[in-house]
Order: structure tokens, then sequence, then C-alpha cells
């Protein structure tokens, strides 16, 4: 939904500069999924290491991509600077407040769904984290709506950066 979110707050002008986008996963695919769909120019670039499943899930939707740095580090620090040399649009995973705007979205959900029961009911939710943009967006709008919940961050077992 973030991915989306930005891509949809993207000028024409925007838009036809194209975009890039560093991920070790699904960020990428989220942003392919809307490049495609909105049919904007693009590319996605991943580390050299990137899941083969992620790799195929992007790949599904014909947007270019660049396997760049053995880490996601160095991907994310050489995207950026490519979308300033030619002048595309960088869209973050994390560090963007439009995505993690639209990934808020995902909590509207929740609290769409628990509408029935009482939203008093909800004490803990666990959110997966990768860069943080979906737990920020997350618990932004969870916070906002229920101050006592706890948010809980879950880190893949094989990527401890935010350990």
């Amino acid at each position: 939904m973030g991915a989306l979110a930005k891509l949809l707050s993207l000028t024409p002008t925007q838009q036809q500069a194209g975009v890039v986008a560093a991920s070790s996963g699904n960020h990428g695919v989220a942003v392919a999924y809307g490049l495609s769909r909105l049919s904007i120019a693009g590319q996605i670039w991943v580390p050299e290491t990137v899941s083969p499943t992620k790799l195929e899930a992007i790949q599904r939707y014909g947007i270019p991509m660049q396997q760049v740095g053995t880490d996601a580090l160095l991907t994310e620090l050489a995207a950026p600077r490519h979308a300033e040399a030619t002048g595309a649009t960088y869209i973050s995973p994390y560090n963007d407040a439009q995505v993690i705007a639209g990934q808020g979205s995902i909590a509207v959900e929740i609290a769409r769904q628990l509408k029935g029961l009482a939203m008093d009911s909800l004490d803990v939710v666990f959110v997966a984290v990768g860069g943080g943009g979906l737990m920020s967006g997350v618990s932004a709008y969870l916070k906002s709506v229920h101050p006592g919940v706890k948010m809980i961050g879950c880190k893949p077992e094989n990527s401890t950066v935010m350990a």
C-alpha cells in the first residue's frame, strides 16, 4: 500500500521522468506492481543476494531490475544516486512520508475489521519489520486511535539488522 500511495502522489512530470526503488524484496515487488498497473517507467534495484522468490516476484511485472551490491545497504546507497543522476524519483521503502502513510492504510483495515468488536480489545499487534516503513505506518494510525495498543516488531530470522 505504501509504494502505491507514493506512486499515486507523483506529478505527471515525475511520472514521465520515471522511478527508481531499492529493495531486498517486498517493497520492490510492490513498486513493480504499481509501476505496471499505472504504466510508469521505472527500475527496481536489488542486492545480488536477493531471495530468488522475491526476484521472480519482481520479474513477473516486467519492470527492469538492477542487481547491485552484496548487501541491501549498498543497493540503497547506489539507487538514489542513480535516480538523482537520471532525474527519476527515488522511492524509499521506509524514509518517505507518503510511503509510511500508505502503509498506515493497513491499520485502517485492521480497525474496520475490529469495529464490530470492541476496539479496546486490541491489546497487541505484531508487524513485520524490514526497513521500518510498514511498522511506522501501522503504528502511527493504531496508536492515534488506540494509544494503549502494544506494537511488536517481528524481524526476519536471516536479517537481524533492525534488532
